[in-house]
C-alpha cells in the first residue's frame, strides 16, 4: 500500500515570491499537473485557486494540507 502514497516534496523557502517562482518553473516544465492554493491578501481577504484536479484529487490535496497543518501544530506543542 505504501507504494500508492504520494511523496511529499516540500518547497523550503520563507519568501512568497521565491516560492511562486519555483512553482512556476515546475509548472512550465510539466512537473505540476494540477494545483490548489489559498492565501491572504494584504487586505486580509482570502484568495483560492483550484486548477485542474478532479474531485478526488482535490480532496487528496486538501487532506495533505490539513495533515501538514496538524503536524506543524503538534511539533510546535512538543518539547524537545
Amino acid at each position: 500500500m505504501k507504494g500508492n502514497i504520494p511523496k511529499v516534496v516540500p518547497l523550503k523557502t520563507l519568501d512568497t515570491v521565491e516560492t511562486l517562482k519555483a512553482m512556476l518553473k515546475m509548472a512550465e516544465s510539466g512537473e505540476i499537473v494540477n494545483f490548489i492554493a489559498s492565501g491572504f491578501t494584504k487586505d486580509k481577504d482570502v484568495f483560492i485557486a483550484v486548477i485542474g484536479p478532479d474531485q478526488i484529487e482535490h480532496h487528496t490535496l486538501v487532506s495533505y494540507l490539513n495533515a501538514n497543518a496538524i503536524l506543524r501544530t503538534v511539533r510546535a506543542g512538543c518539547e524537545e
